[in-house]
């Protein structure tokens, strides 16, 4: 797809049913969901590139403790959630080839 048509379907197809998905997870958090939610930095440049630096980091050697032990509902909403619907939204592979924590997270 051109940027033009990514832009489209990003808008059209992927925003609102992830608007969706985060709303019914936490609304309150995510009543104000846009580009910008998944997007924080490239929305600024306008290239939407991912991973986005602006979304926490993930740690490359300490997920579990300082993610998992933290963060258990948010961890398991993305993993049963988040992750294999954007991979269905997105057309590609699940697992560690495919769709994962760091299409969207850098890593520290």
């Amino acid at each position: 797809m051109s940027f033009e048509d990514r832009q489209v379907y990003m808008s059209t197809t992927v925003l609102p049913h992830m608007r969706d998905t985060f709303a019914a997870f936490d609304g309150e958090r995510y009543a104000e969901f846009s580009c910008q939610t998944c997007h924080p930095t490239g929305a600024a440049r306008g290239d939407y590139a991912m991973p986005d630096p602006g979304i926490p980091p993930l740690s490359r050697w300490h997920f579990r403790a300082e993610q998992w032990k933290k963060h258990p509902e948010t961890v398991q909403f993305m993993w049963e959630q988040v992750k294999p619907q954007m991979s269905t939204l997105l057309g590609g592979p699940k697992g560690l080839r495919g769709f994962n924590c760091t299409s969207c997270h850098t890593r520290n």
